[in-house]
């Protein structure tokens, strides 16, 4: 695997622990970073369908075996393994057998592997919105005045970050239509639902031969689109912690634009209009 690659795959790892900190080891758990490039390093996302990209993960898997083969004399038994991202195989093993690892052919690096634990109370000062919010006079001023769109999987308009009665409802909102209008509040001031769009069925005639069982209403029914909207411009919070949002003085529109399936669900991610799939 060529070095450079690794060095930006370890590096990025990194910053994303560096998000999740404290890290601790995870005991006599290891990485065997193997020397040859991963999937990844060799193919482009787009191509990672290809037969050649295929063919070749498979044979990074048949060259593991040699690996594997060797623990197996050493009594050691992997977890795991991966190809894409990195060509590498996880094993526990004591802590002084690192160096014998390291002996084993083809292994290029033996690295700990670490346990992190998400800290979300510390959001707030891993982007130094404090100081965001001092340079504004302070957080009860942060956003006033500004309106924000989301498009996401719903609403929960009944939460606790929604219920700020200290905010006047804008001329000319809500923005709504029928039964939607029940989603907003003087915090969510715009609620549709496009999911009608999607879901209902081609013809009204047999609507049942393609539509999809769901919601029609801007009612979040998983959670992401209230989660994503409390972040963005929730209202501050205090139980057995405080909950402070980045811009607790805006209101906000939502929209869903998410269609249930019986077995996948596709929805555009809240930065884009790009689906995803969830399994």
């Amino acid at each position: 695997m060529p070095f450079s690659f690794r060095k930006t795959a370890i590096l990025a790892m990194a910053l994303l622990g560096a998000s999740l900190l404290p890290a601790q080891p995870a005991r006599n758990r290891y990485a065997l970073i193997l020397e040859d490039s991963p999937v990844a390093a060799q193919f482009s996302r787009a191509r990672m369908a290809e037969a050649a990209s295929v063919n070749y993960a498979r044979s990074l898997q048949q060259r593991q075996q040699s690996v594997r083969a060797a623990l197996a004399q050493r009594g050691i038994v992997p977890t795991g393994s991966v190809t894409t991202l990195l060509n590498a195989v996880f094993v526990v093993a004591p802590e002084d057998s690192i160096a014998d690892l390291k002996s084993i052919p083809g292994v290029q690096s033996v690295v700990p592997i670490r346990i992190y634990h998400r800290r979300l109370n510390r959001a707030t000062a891993l982007v130094n919105a404090p100081a965001a919010w001092s340079a504004l006079g302070g957080v009860n001023n942060a956003g006033a005045g500004i309106k924000i769109g989301i498009l996401d999987t719903g609403i929960d308009q009944q939460h606790p970050a929604f219920q700020d009665p200290s905010l006047p409802m804008p001329a000319g909102y809500p923005r709504c239509s029928g039964d939607d209008c029940a989603f907003t509040n003087n915090k969510v001031i715009v609620a549709r639902s496009y999911v009608k769009q999607l879901a209902a069925g081609s013809s009204p005639l047999n609507p049942a031969a393609d539509s999809r069982p769901d919601d029609f209403s801007p009612r979040d029914r998983s959670g992401h689109g209230t989660a994503v909207a409390s972040t963005a411009a929730g209202h501050t919070n205090t139980g057995l912690v405080t909950i402070s949002e980045l811009r607790p003085r805006h209101t906000w529109g939502i929209t869903k634009f998410t269609a249930r399936r019986k077995s996948t669900t596709s929805r555009p991610t809240t930065s884009s209009s790009r689906p995803w799939k969830m399994r």
